[in-house]
């Protein structure tokens, strides 16, 4: 049964705060055993709404769902958690849905201001910065600090949504299962702020396809974090079909991994940044595999990719940050597979990189082609030793400049690599390739331009 929250009063003027019809409507779809919450063309002006056991909230074309500017209305995602705020969230809820071609708009822009100067202190920052650091939130105003959230939910859909102008995080999925994220576009501005397009967290059997991102933040994020007392592990991820712009990383597992995370596939995917895009505009890297915090990260692959312009192709990093200090020790990462990876305009070699006693394991690498831009006129031997950095923030600017043009990898056991392909826009001084305590590696076929 269809509930229209125009029957519970809400204007769609664009003027009018219409919160409490629109969650009306959810309510007595709720008590009524679940249906369809329908909001039809217009802009309804809103503060937070919950959804509820078995509420699909559809949105029609020429819809918008808008978030109201510094006002009053915005609720805690969870009671005990009151810094976590969302427009639409549910809770502990079964069989939600999110649907249809309208849009849901956080206004986020109108959250921010810009800096008179970088955050950073580096002379490079327009070269390994993120134009973030021009911007800050104005923590003082109210607002929602998740544009759409379901913690521990279980049969969660969001489908061919249009999700824009997030203050913080747009989707951010806690503790659930079975959750089918479809044919939605997210578009954020590129200088926004913390602006992440999707994040799972602690959450498992998910589903991401056919998804359009733009993005200041990190454009698909898995993650392990604690922020509402309770973490869980991630397991058995497919990412799929998707289309990722981000001014930070595209695809990535971290930062926070205080949990495992294992059984994951991204796949038959584009990354890019425009070609007229500043270097602090554009994606840091393509595929950032990550884990810090003591969580374990296993059996990844990432197959089929596209590259535009990404700064720095692949990035994988075991290290020592241990934030929560939940763990006392760095986990493990194993089981990586690189396939059909096709990387243009790059200006940073990737990099593979654990820490001293703590390897990455049995990783494969199989055709892999890169044009990077090279140019460096120092020998790996100028280059000296290059920083562990153990319990630093995981970026792969952390370590400096490498000792090769293309692809450092260290402290890495069991590493299979094969049809690696390299082209460098200019003559550079480092091997194309670089291996510091690397055990076991075997490199079948190694063809270098």
């Amino acid at each position: 049964m269809d509930y229209s929250i125009t029957a519970y009063r809400a204007a769609g003027d664009g003027e009018t705060e219409d919160t409490i019809a629109v969650q009306a409507a959810i309510d007595a779809c709720a008590a009524a055993g679940g249906g369809r919450v329908v909001v039809p063309p217009g802009v309804y002006m809103i503060g937070t709404v919950q959804l509820k056991d078995r509420v699909e909230l559809h949105l029609e074309r020429g819809a918008t769902l808008r978030g109201i500017f510094n006002g009053d209305s915005y609720r805690a995602i969870d009671p005990q958690h009151q810094r976590m705020t969302a427009l639409v969230f549910a809770r502990d809820a079964v069989d939600v849905a999110i649907t249809g071609g309208g849009t849901i708009d956080g206004q986020g822009s109108r959250y921010w201001r810009k800096l008179d100067a970088p955050r950073s202190s580096r002379a490079d920052v327009d070269e390994v910065g993120v134009i973030q650091f021009w911007y800050e939130h104005m923590r003082e105003l109210s607002k929602p600090n998740r544009l759409v959230a379901f913690l521990r939910c279980r049969h969660v859909q969001v489908r061919d949504v249009h999700l824009t102008g997030a203050v913080s995080w747009t989707c951010h999925v806690v503790g659930c299962r079975d959750v089918k994220i479809r044919g939605i576009d997210i578009l954020n501005p590129i200088y926004g702020p913390n602006t992440d397009g999707i994040d799972i967290d602690g959450s498992s059997d998910v589903l991401i396809a056919d998804c359009t991102i733009e993005t200041g933040d990190d454009a698909i994020v898995l993650k392990t974090t604690n922020l509402f007392g309770t973490c869980t592990p991630i397991r058995n991820v497919t990412v799929t079909n998707c289309r990722l712009h981000s001014g930070c990383n595209a695809f990535k597992i971290g930062t926070e991994t205080e949990e495992d995370v294992e059984n994951v596939c991204f796949s038959n995917s584009a990354i890019y940044s425009p070609n007229d895009a500043r270097p602090i505009e554009r994606c840091i890297s393509g595929i950032a595999l990550e884990t810090v915090d003591g969580g374990s990260v296993r059996n990844v692959t990432c197959s089929n990719i596209t590259m535009t312009n990404a700064r720095t192709p692949i990035f994988l990093r075991l290290g020592e940050r241990l934030r929560s200090g939940a763990r006392t020790s760095a986990g493990e990462m194993r089981g990586i597979v690189l396939s059909n990876i096709v990387a243009t305009g790059a200006t940073h070699p990737s990099v593979i990189s654990g820490i001293p006693g703590h390897r990455i394991e049995d990783v494969q690498i199989q055709n892999l082609q890169i044009e990077t831009r090279g140019g460096s006129s120092q020998t790996a031997a100028e280059i000296g030793a290059v920083p562990e950095n153990a319990a630093a923030y995981p970026e792969v600017f952390m370590f400096g400049t490498v000792p090769a043009a293309a692809l450092y990898l260290r402290h890495v056991d069991r590493l299979a690599m094969g049809s690696l392909f390299v082209r460098l826009r200019k003559t550079d001084a480092r091997p194309l390739c670089f291996a510091d305590h690397v055990e076991q590696m075997t490199a079948d076929r190694e063809l270098f331009q």
